[in-house]
């Protein structure tokens, strides 16, 4: 668990804050630095993004959950956000299982152009059902990041 008033160490922690509180401007500015500046994402970084949608599952959902539910929360998601999210409402859920810890889900062939967008949108979709306020949104994606490197990930610092 994090300490409180911990903020993320990682330049995708900081842009999934800024993405997370709609501070358009901080994002646009963390976006360019994403990857190295290049085009597409980073594994690294799209392991925070898989890290924080799996504490965001986990805190919504609990361990007792009923599958028709995710399927719902998968719909209200998919129809809020008017995108496709390049594969549609049964990868989206796909993805939403297997951050649930689901093990006989096979999410290998959903590229990180996919995963990254549908992990963001769940893990907004599911602070902004529990009503997290900034301060357990930071607390969540500092765990994320902390998950990440004892997982042996390096997503790049943000060096401050």
């Amino acid at each position: 668990m994090s300490k409180p008033g911990q903020s993320p160490r990682t330049v995708m922690g900081d842009w999934l804050v800024a993405v997370l509180l709609r501070r358009l401007e901080v994002r646009r500015q963390l976006s360019a630095r994403l990857n190295s500046g290049r085009p597409g994402w980073d594994d690294d970084e799209a392991a925070v993004a898989a890290a924080a949608c799996e504490l965001a599952m986990r805190a919504c959902f609990g361990t007792g959950y009923d599958v028709r539910d995710v399927t719902a929360f998968a719909a209200r998601l998919r129809e809020a956000s008017g995108e496709n999210l390049g594969g549609g409402l049964m990868r989206l859920e796909a993805l939403l299982r297997s951050a649930l810890g689901e093990v006989d889900v096979d999410v290998t062939g959903i590229p990180l152009d996919v995963r990254v967008p549908a992990h963001v949108l769940a893990t907004g979709g599911a602070f902004h059902q529990l009503g997290f306020g900034e301060r357990r949104i930071r607390e969540l994606v500092v765990e994320a990041e902390a998950l990440v490197f004892e997982r042996g990930g390096s997503p790049p610092l943000a060096g401050r």
